[in-house]
C-alpha cells in the first residue's frame, strides 16, 4: 500500500467500487499544467494543499462553497467544459484528504478534552453542519456524474448495504464478582441478596453476561438472507493500570475464559479493546495484544481503543506494526456521524507522511452511550438518527459499525439501550 500516492488512493476511493477502476482513473488529471490537459477526460485542478509551503498550514475557509450542493472544503465550485474536456476547479482530492486522513486533527493537537480526545464538537464537519453526511462519497458521485458527462459510461455502485458489523466492548465484563463488589453490595440491605447471588453464581447468570442475547441479534440478520453480510467482534481488554482502565480484569480467569470460550463456540470475532493507558502510550499496544492472543490461542488482528482513545492520527502506524489489519474506533464519543467522511471501510493515510498504508479503517456509526449519555436523546430520536445513518451507508454502497457495550443497556445504566438495539436490529431486516 506504501508504494500508492495518497492522491491516486483518494481518486480510486472515489470512484467506488467498480470494475476497471484503472480504465476510469487513467481519464482523470490531478494537475495544472494545460500543457498535459489533452491527456485526459476530467481535470481536477490542485488548489496547492499538498504543497510542501502549505501543508499542515492551509485549512478549508469558513463559509465554505459548495459544488452541486455539496459542502467544498477546497478550491472553487467553478466547472468548465471544452470539447470533450472538463475542468474542475473544486478540489475534491484535497477536501477528501482532509477527512480521510483526520487532517484536522493532526494540525490542531491542542484541540482535545481530558482524555486526550479530538471530539466530535471541535470538527469542521459538526461546526459546518455535515456530519451526518458521509461527503466523501458525495464527491464520489459528482466525479462519477462528471465522467458521464463526458461520455464516459462509469456504472454507480449498488445503493445497498455491504456489511453489518455488531461489535461489544468488554469493559465490565460481569457485575459484582470481586470482594469489593461484594462488600459495597452488602451495605445496602435492598442489594444483599442480590449481592450474594451474584457473586456465588455461574458467570453464565450474572446479569452482564448478555451475549446470548448480542449473539441472538446476530443470528437473526444472518437468518434472514439479507444482501449484507453480517459479523460480530468482542473486544477485550488485556491491560491498563489507569482509572479509566477499570475493573482490571484477569484475561485469564475462569470467568474471562468462559466468555472467551462462548465467542469461540459461537462464532463470535475477537478482537483486542487497547486499554486506555495504551491510548496515552502506544507502544504498550504489542504487550496487551500479545497476551489477548495467548489467553484465546489464536492471531488477533482487529482492535478498538478504549473511550475510542486512538489520540493521535499518526498512532495508527502502531497498530499496523503489531500486525492489527483492522481498526474499529473511528467515532467520536460524544457524537454520532461520519468521523472519516465516508462509510466505507478506508485504508490508513498517515497525516505526517501522506502515505497510504494497509491498516484498513471502519468507521464506527453508532455507539450506545454516545446517544444519550453525550447527545441526551430519547429513545425516539436516537432510533431516527440511527436509521438515518444507516440508510445513507446503504445507499452509498457501505458498511455499519454498531458497539452496545454488553452492560449498558442494562437497567441499572439505561432504561431504553436494549429496546433501541432490538428496533435497529428489525429496521436492518425489514427495511434493508
Amino acid at each position: 500500500m506504501n508504494s500508492l500516492s495518497c492522491v491516486e488512493y483518494i481518486l480510486r476511493f472515489l470512484l467506488g467500487d467498480v470494475a476497471d477502476v484503472d480504465k476510469y482513473l487513467s481519464l482523470i488529471g490531478y494537475l495544472s499544467d494545460n500543457q498535459q490537459f489533452c491527456n485526459y477526460k476530467i481535470i481536477i485542478q490542485p488548489c496547492g494543499f499538498f504543497e510542501d509551503d502549505n501543508y499542515g498550514k492551509m485549512e478549508p475557509q469558513l463559509p465554505l462553497q459548495t459544488i452541486e450542493n455539496v459542502p467544498l472544503l477546497f478550491g472553487e465550485s467553478k466547472i468548465s467544459q471544452s470539447d470533450n474536456l472538463l475542468i474542475i476547479n473544486a478540489d475534491i482530492v484535497a477536501s477528501s484528504y482532509f477527512l480521510l486522513s483526520r487532517y484536522e486533527e493532526y494540525i490542531h493537537p491542542q484541540k482535545r478534552d481530558e482524555h486526550g480526545r479530538f471530539l466530535g464538537q471541535y470538527s469542521l464537519p459538526y461546526r459546518v453542519g455535515f456530519l451526518q453526511r458521509p461527503i466523501v462519497e458525495e464527491y464520489g458521485k459528482l466525479l462519477r456524474q462528471w465522467l458521464r458527462a463526458v461520455g464516459v459510461n462509469i456504472p454507480e455502485p449498488t445503493a445497498q448495504l455491504q456489511k453489518a458489523y455488531l461489535t461489544t466492548d468488554i469493559d465490565i465484563p460481569s457485575i459484582g464478582r470481586t470482594w469489593r463488589g461484594l462488600a459495597k453490595g452488602l451495605l445496602n440491605p435492598k442489594t444483599a441478596q442480590k449481592a450474594v447471588k451474584n457473586y456465588l453464581s455461574p458467570i453464565n447468570t450474572n446479569p452482564a453476561f448478555t451475549f446470548p442475547w448480542l449473539s441472538e441479534q446476530r443470528n437473526k440478520l444472518i437468518n434472514s438472507n439479507l444482501c449484507f453480510s453480517t459479523e460480530m467482534f468482542c473486544f477485550f481488554k488485556t491491560g491498563g493500570k489507569t482509572k479509566q482502565d477499570k475493573p482490571h480484569y484477569d484475561i485469564f480467569s475462569a470467568d474471562l475464559q468462559y466468555i472467551l470460550n462462548f465467542c469461540h463456540k459461537n462464532d463470535i470475532n475477537i478482537g483486542l479493546h487497547a486499554s486506555y493507558e495504551a491510548g496515552i502510550y502506544p507502544q504498550k499496544i504489542g504487550a496487551e495484544k500479545l497476551l489477548l492472543e495467548k489467553a484465546t490461542g489464536e492471531k488477533i488482528t482487529a482492535n478498538r481503543h478504549h473511550f475510542l482513545s486512538c489520540r493521535e492520527p499518526k498512532d495508527l502506524q502502531v497498530l499496523e506494526n503489531e500486525g492489527i489489519t483492522d481498526d474499529f474506533t473511528m467515532g467520536y464519543a460524544d457524537m454520532a456521524g461520519f468521523r472519516l467522511g465516508t462509510c466505507r471501510a478506508v485504508h490508513y493515510i498517515h497525516p505526517a507522511t501522506k502515505s497510504v498504508h494497509s491498516l484498513i479503517l471502519h468507521p464506527l456509526t453508532v455507539m450506545d452511550c454516545t446517544l444519550d449519555r453525550y447527545m441526551n436523546l430519547s429513545l425516539e430520536d436516537a432510533y431516527e438518527l440511527c436509521t438515518t445513518l444507516i440508510r445513507q451507508s446503504a445507499q452509498n454502497h457501505g458498511e455499519i459499525t454498531l458497539l452496545w457495550h454488553n452492560h449498558y443497556h442494562l437497567e441499572i445504566y439505561s432504561s431504553w439501550q436494549k429496546t433501541l438495539y432490538e428496533k435497529i436490529i428489525a429496521f436492518l431486516r425489514e427495511n434493508l
